[in-house]
């Protein structure tokens, strides 16, 4: 059995991409595992569910038949509760199996060099360049608590939300978190070997209303499948054009055009501002030895994430 991990960080569109991987007959991706709230996490700490430590407790989800048919009957009454028909998944028919998690959760176990001993576990890496967007997301979710928005007829439009009201420090100091950890996550990605890693980035994934479904063909592709046709029912959440979600939009605008930050105003994530970037004279550099684009994770639990799904 092949083993596969999507490897991101918060609000980069891993649902969509673990939620596809899941619709092929051959393929099964649990999730989310590491994070402290997550069901098999909490039995793995209360009853050393599969081994002493969080490592063998991972390649045992992994790896093992059993945990397939516990995740696949949890999944069968999530489902159902959800109105939704159960996957009728069996072992044999399986190719991979595997895993979604943040890079900040390997680090918080002490797991930065698990992918590297690890060479049998292909990895597609996930992540979202504008890191203003993601916070913005960010501080919806918590808010707000809406994780996706689906829509029956696989519509990709921005759901309507009331606006919020963004405090301006709060978030030059996300975005720097963010930054931090992408930085991290990006760096353990590129010691990996080329040959065993897939890297997708969120914008180039929702560029356009086909960009989803032929993403994930190349996915398929690399996972070693058939591609196979998938039902991408997914709608931004909140609108690219933040003026139209951030109350206090001009005062937020100020503050991000005065930081190291300020590209990502031009960046069409702000279309509305009048403040345009600082110059690159008077903009203070990112940090030294910052790697590839802007984003990471924020250190939330990720709500409605909880289910396992064979």
């Amino acid at each position: 059995m092949r083993t596969h991990l999507v490897f991101t960080n918060g609000r980069s569109g891993s649902n969509f991409v673990a939620d596809a991987i899941n619709q092929h007959p051959a393929l099964c991706n649990y999730g989310e595992v590491l994070g402290s709230y997550m069901p098999t996490m909490k039995l793995h700490r209360a009853f050393r569910y599969g081994g002493r430590d969080v490592e063998a407790y991972l390649n045992y989800v992994l790896t093992s038949r059993r945990h397939f048919e516990l995740a696949k009957r949890y999944s069968a009454l999530a489902r159902r509760r959800r109105g939704d028909q159960p996957r009728d998944k069996r072992w044999r028919d399986l190719e991979s199996i595997g895993v979604k998690d943040f890079g900040i959760r390997f680090s918080e176990h002490n797991l930065d060099d698990y992918l590297a001993r690890h060479p049998e576990i292909s990895v597609i890496s996930l992540h979202r360049e504008n890191t203003l967007e993601r916070a913005v997301s960010v501080i919806s979710l918590e808010r707000t608590g809406t994780v996706k928005a689906a829509a029956a007829n696989g519509s990709t439009g921005a759901t309507r939300r009331s606006q919020l009201e963004i405090d301006p420090s709060e978030l030059i100091s996300l975005m720097s978190r963010m930054d931090r950890e992408m930085e991290r996550q990006l760096h353990l990605v590129a010691g990996l070997d080329p040959g065993r890693v897939i890297s997708l980035r969120y914008e180039e994934v929702f560029a356009t209303a086909s960009s989803p479904a032929d993403t994930m063909r190349g996915v398929f592709e690399f996972l070693g499948v058939q591609p196979v046709d998938i039902q991408a029912a997914h709608r931004k959440v909140l609108s690219k054009d933040l003026s139209k979600t951030v109350s206090n939009f001009e005062e937020v605008a100020d503050m991000v055009s005065r930081s190291r930050f300020a590209d990502l105003l031009v960046d069409g994530s702000m279309t509305d501002t009048k403040i345009g970037p600082r110059s690159t004279a008077s903009t203070p550099p990112p940090p030294a030895g910052a790697i590839g684009s802007r984003g990471a994770s924020h250190n939330i639990k990720p709500l409605g994430s909880s289910r396992l799904a064979p």
